[in-house]
């Protein structure tokens, strides 16, 4: 689990994973299996919907945002499924909104290095270091680089988190389960329309 910086004397730099190649190829692995994922879930959309795939398929990954995915999903399910399959369903979405949570978290936001915690990540929300580095721009802009813009460069270390490569293997070994979730979903309700096909 990762922990937070408590040491304001930490040295930070938010410069990407270059120097930390494990931490770098998981966070690869990460997006690339969430990209296996919403394809899957896509599919998952034509088949609830009844829809074409080539229509279904593009409407789905034309939505940006992942809970309007999940709504898409949902909604096509409520009209499709029933009982133990509809609740194993809502199951299945509620995790696809904790690991796209914990998804997003990870790939759209700062990752760097610290000389303090050289085998760890350093991770840190963009926005929190956006709005800690605005008085440090307006004192480097004004030449009077003052206490309140040394303060906040103090403090942006206690804004960040660190990452072992264990924390980023977890975070891979979750989003593969949901992957693989959602194929066997996909799998039991193809199989099931076919037994239903065959007896009419």
């Amino acid at each position: 689990m990762p922990q937070p910086i408590r040491n304001k004397a930490c040295h930070i730099e938010l410069v990407g994973l270059g120097d930390l190649p494990e931490h770098a190829a998981l966070l690869g692995q990460i997006v690339a299996v969430s990209g296996a994922l919403e394809a899957r879930l896509g599919w998952l959309l034509a088949f609830l919907s009844g829809a074409s795939a080539t229509v279904a398929i593009p409407m789905f990954h034309a939505v940006a945002s992942t809970e309007a995915q999940r709504g898409m999903l949902l909604a096509a399910a409520e009209q499709t499924l029933a009982g133990a399959e509809l609740d194993e369903f809502r199951d299945l979405m509620a995790d696809f909104k904790t690991r796209y949570g914990e998804r997003n978290r990870l790939v759209h936001n700062l990752w760097g290095r610290s000389n303090d915690h050289p085998d760890k990540a350093v991770w840190a929300a963009s926005k929190d270091i956006a709005l800690g580095m605005t008085p440090i721009a307006s004192a480097m802009k004004s030449g009077d680089f003052g206490s309140a813009a040394k303060s906040e460069l103090e403090r942006l270390p206690l804004k960040c988190s660190l990452y072992t490569v264990k924390d980023l293997e977890q975070s891979l070994q979750r989003i593969v389960a949901l992957r693989d979730r959602v194929n066997a979903f996909l799998a039991k309700l193809r199989s099931a329309s076919s037994a239903n096909s065959s007896v009419t």
